[in-house]
């Protein structure tokens, strides 16, 4: 087997199905797919390891450097732990001891066909870069579910729970705000189509537990420092990890955004659809994980920090109740529309105390409604 001729997606397959060791070789010794910042292209766990040093500046949910650390491992060990047997017959004795690496790479799969697009895409290199953008915010989330999971266990922020479950014991940890006698209803009402004998399923409730504990975080579209933070429990019945409200918000607007890329601003355009829809995902995840800086995505993506501003500023409005017509940066105008035209959406905006913010931001962009579309 070449592996170097199969793309990302072939090998994340392969890694998933086939427990394949030089497909995962191949991915972490030979694939440079992440960016960050200026650096050149990086491998997963120097871009792990530029999260982990980050994070010891930012405003994030571990900022000890001992968490950060673990949260490295941890992240590494959920895309590079694989059990006993590998196919490519390398020397691996004994009972493999932490995540199942099979078990994420068959997430990322799953999560890519769900986004669907790749198979009409015309070029091979635009579909890898695809899937490379998708694959670096997988693993982004881990690392900051990992932090969260490092911090739970270093600080004892919860309690092992023995779930009982289609006639087995699943060991999950739960926050200690849920009420102990509330736990197996809490489980039942958030995570969906569990069995416990499934291969990597302990792993797979836990994180879901994970992400839903860690408050999803809605910008509060006039200022990220004052995001209001609330639970969301998904009761899509899709199941995934990965299928969250902050994702969701993010992709409307960024296909909206992108669908109508020639209304854009002069300095937008040039980005390109991938470049805007990957600057859009990447302002929504750094929100998510309270590091967001206007002028260090700017910086990422080669636009001027007056540019940044005016298309996803923080500072616009300040504590005045009036929003100017003007002052309402761009993304935040299209997040206010994704959010009034979804049900969905807008019930979580009214349960964050959004929704009067909504609605003057959308009245704002009626005054404007002749003049140039930045939609």
């Amino acid at each position: 087997m070449v592996y170097r001729h199969l793309s990302l997606l072939q090998l994340a397959d392969r890694i998933a199905h086939e427990g394949d060791g030089g497909a995962l070789d191949e991915l972490h010794d030979h694939r440079r797919l992440f960016h960050y910042r200026g650096d050149e292209l990086l491998r997963l766990a120097e871009y792990v390891d530029r999260l982990r040093l980050e994070g010891r500046n930012r405003s994030w949910p571990a900022g000890d450097p001992e968490i950060l650390d673990s949260a490295y491992d941890l992240t590494i060990s959920k895309f590079s732990n694989l059990p006993s047997g590998r196919d490519d017959g390398a020397a691996h004795s004994g009972k493999a001891r932490g995540p199942d690496c099979r078990c994420y790479f068959k997430a990322f799969v799953e999560y890519v066909r769900r986004k669907g697009g790749l198979d009409n895409r015309p070029s091979e290199l635009e579909r890898e870069r695809i899937a490379a953008g998708l694959f670096q915010n997988v693993v982004t989330r881990h690392f900051f579910l990992s932090c969260l999971e490092c911090r739970r266990s270093r600080q004892k922020l919860a309690r092992r729970y023995l779930w009982k479950v289609n006639g087995s014991v699943l060991p999950v940890w739960l926050p200690l705000e849920i009420p102990s006698g509330e736990s197996r209803a809490w489980l039942e009402a958030n995570v969906e189509y569990v069995e416990p004998r499934r291969p990597g399923e302990r792993d797979r409730v836990q994180a879901v537990v994970d992400e839903l504990a860690a408050r999803i975080r809605i910008v509060s579209l006039d200022t990220a420092g004052r995001a209001r933070a609330i639970a969301l429990p998904d009761k899509s019945g899709r199941g995934t990890e990965n299928d969250t409200f902050i994702e969701d918000l993010a992709e409307t607007v960024a296909e909206g955004k992108v669908r109508h890329i020639g209304r854009q601003r002069p300095a937008i355009q040039r980005l390109g659809v991938e470049k805007l829809r990957g600057l859009i995902h990447q302002v929504f995840d750094d929100l998510a994980m309270d590091c967001y800086e206007p002028s260090r995505m700017a910086d990422r993506f080669g636009l001027s920090r007056a540019t940044m501003s005016r298309f996803a500023g923080t500072r616009w409005s300040g504590r005045r109740a009036d929003v100017s017509p003007t002052s309402v940066p761009d993304l935040w105008r299209n997040t206010a529309k994704a959010l009034a035209a979804d049900d969905r959406f807008m019930t979580v905006a009214r349960l964050a105390g959004l929704a009067g913010r909504v609605e003057q931001v959308l009245g704002s962009s009626s005054i404007t409604s002749n003049s140039v579309s930045h939609e």
